[in-house]
């Protein structure tokens, strides 16, 4: 009866060691769970042969000096296996026995081998991060190992030199042995928030980069309760980047005290699409005066461009068209102009096609698609969205006759690899002659986006705190405290996307005038303030605004009346104030004619005049006047092939 008590033992044992293993991510865990169990198996396998000949207190001192033999090699199998064939014969159950002691004697000094092993790499690890708390290099810090991190480290250790690699949560990837070998870093398991590096003389780059967006939230939300408390002299020289498209994280992270710590949200299809839009200026493709865009897929990422695109294209004398294309998307039209009610208005011209199946796809295109002069394919798969793409192409070269209908089709490839595919599609005579069927443009390429300059220092983000430095000297009465102006912009992530929206339209402004913008130093700069002849100014300040305007309804807000804003002030939601972020509520959402009469009706400065000051001071944005960004762009004129 003992034999069998002990047996089924072992399996419930072995049963409960592999829930935990499965449970668990990590490899140094899922060992010693392996080991453990190991040992209890031995232990309560070689209990009963000790019984048959000794008593219960030397039994059970012999089992265990049994399984330290077994670990050391040194087990007598042949005694045990005597016994049991004494005491058993030759029936299932001895047979069964035999074969979990077999398991025991081969399985528990090979776990115990690689525990050992993994335990001492581990304070190897520990000792190398020790080492690293005390040097002062740069540290980089990714939350996971997975595609993206290695890019942006590869790209960080390619780029700079004498920096510290650090990779947390080694779990079982495969790409760690070849990892280990491409990159000189450290790869330890551990939580973010245990680290506990006090950067006081070098900079620390957090990477909140996971696959999970809830892990990574709540690794940025650890970060920063771990580092709220220390002198804001450390304070400062931490970035935490967070990767996620979760609307909802930047409510959180705006309603947290950060101190002086630099925490960005990074939503890298955004990412794609200001990309896009910054390298492909809409204007550049306007046909007499019409910027006519088509966006084919109801997706994530199309939705995003396409509120994006609502506020990029607000140029005065310019025409505004939007038209989306999907396999059945109703549902997703329906929550599209639930969440962004503005966006529905003549202003824009947004309208929806849909379509189930292929021959539909064809018919919807002959309807909207073929006087359409900007292209955006983004259909959530790679090969569906080259699919789509290569048939946009086909048929715009088809709608006039002369097969040189040639708008550009931008598609959003992540994967490296097939967007070096889809661009050989082109070869280098189509691309000069630009009339070749499969010109198609990859964009949010991951090995493009996943770089050290573009995450943590990007043009953009270099133009975005020079337009809040501008906005800070026009509402200041004297000189402005730069290091204290850059602590406010790092504490509402909304503020940061305001001024970034503001950033990028920079270049469209000037493409109104024919101007562009370049770091080339070699360059010929315009004067700009010779362009700014009245009329223009005022033409500039009406996009301006427009633009405004049009990035919060981007957002949701919606136009609030005199009443309603003089029934939230008394309210109090607002603070007194004339705008509503609770209520995503604001009465400049107006067109440009009536911003005077409003302000008159509440009793606040003639808001026309921040604009125009803001239109003059564009080359104070782009000559990086305070120099905290330590880049200077120079106003050209456009190049004839920028215009497409």
């Amino acid at each position: 009866m003992l034999w069998y008590i002990c047996l089924l033992l072992c399996v419930l044992v072995i049963a409960a060691a592999v829930k935990l293993i499965l449970g668990r991510r990590r490899s140094n865990m899922r060992l010693i769970i392996g080991m453990v169990a190991c040992v209890i198996v031995a232990y309560i396998l070689y209990l009963p042969p000790y019984l048959q000949t000794y008593n219960v207190t030397a039994a059970l001192l012999g089992s265990f000096i049994n399984v330290m033999q077994i670990i050391s090699l040194n087990a007598d199998y042949l005694s045990s296996y005597d016994v049991l064939i004494a005491t058993l014969g030759n029936g299932p159950l001895a047979s069964v026995y035999l074969v979990f002691l077999a398991a025991a004697h081969f399985l528990l000094p090979v776990v115990s081998a690689m525990t050992a092993v993994t335990l001492i790499l581990h304070c190897l690890a520990q000792m190398r991060l020790g080492v690293i708390k005390r040097r002062r290099r740069p540290l980089h810090v990714f939350s996971q190992i997975n595609e993206r991190a290695i890019l942006l480290a590869e790209d960080i250790e390619r780029r700079q030199k004498g920096v510290e690699i650090l990779f947390l949560g080694e779990g079982d990837d495969p790409a760690v042995p070849e990892l280990r070998q491409q990159l000189r870093c450290t790869i330890l398991n551990e939580k973010v928030e245990n680290l506990k590096v006090d950067a006081k003389r070098r900079k620390a780059y957090y990477y909140c980069i996971s696959d999970d967006q809830e892990k990574n939230l709540n690794d940025a939300l650890s970060l920063l309760d771990f580092l709220k408390d220390k002198p804001p002299a450390v304070q400062k020289n931490n970035s935490i980047f967070l990767f996620t498209s979760d609307r909802s994280a930047e409510l959180m992270l705006d309603s947290l005290h950060k101190g002086l710590v630099n925490i960005s949200l990074m939503d890298m299809r955004r990412t794609a699409v200001y990309d896009l839009l910054t390298r492909y200026p809409l204007p550049h493709y306007a046909v007499n005066g019409e910027i006519r865009v088509l966006v084919c897929g109801a997706t994530d990422l199309g939705e995003i461009f396409l509120r994006s695109a609502a506020w990029c294209g607000q140029l005065a004398g310019y025409r505004l068209r939007l038209r989306v294309i999907g396999r059945d998307l109703q549902d997703w039209a329906a929550d599209f102009q639930a969440h962004y009610p503005g966006l529905m208005s003549e202003r824009y011209c947004i309208e929806f096609f849909s379509y189930s199946n292929d021959l539909e796809f064809q018919s919807v295109l002959r309807s909207c698609g073929a006087d359409a002069n900007y292209v955006v394919v983004a259909c959530g798969g790679e090969p569906e969205t080259v699919e789509k793409a290569i048939a946009l192409r086909r048929f715009l070269y088809r709608t006039d006759g002369t097969f040189r209908c040639a708008p550009p089709i931008f598609a959003y490839i992540p994967n490296g690899e097939k967007a070096k595919a889809v661009t050989a599609l082109t070869t280098a005579e189509a691309r000069a002659d630009r009339r070749m069927s499969y010109d198609i443009t990859p964009f949010g390429t991951e090995p493009a986006l996943y770089t050290f300059r573009n995450i943590t220092d990007s043009d953009l983000e270099r133009l975005s705190r020079n337009v809040h430095l501008v906005y800070e000297d026009i509402f200041s009465d004297g000189e402005i405290d730069v290091s204290a102006a850059l602590e406010r912009y790092n504490l509402f992530e909304v503020n940061k996307s305001s001024n970034r929206a503001n950033a990028l339209h920079i270049r469209y402004k000037l493409a109104m005038l024919g101007l562009d913008y370049t770091d080339d130093p070699q360059a010929e700069e315009v004067d700009f303030q010779a362009y700014l002849a009245p009329d223009t100014l005022e033409r500039l300040t009406v996009a301006e605004h427009d633009r405004w305007m049009a990035f919060l309804e981007s957002e949701g807000w919606e136009s609030a009346t005199v009443e309603e804003v003089r029934a939230y002030q008394a309210s109090g939601i607002s603070r007194g104030r004339h705008n509503c972020p609770l209520l995503k509520l604001h009465p400049y959402i107006c067109p440009f004619g009536d911003l005077q009469e409003c302000s008159d009706q509440l009793g606040l400065p003639d808001s026309t005049v921040y604009d125009r000051e803001l239109i003059a001071r564009i080359p104070d944005i782009l000559h990086d006047k305070w120099n905290v960004s330590g880049k200077r762009y120079y106003i050209v004129k456009i190049k004839s092939e920028q215009r497409g």
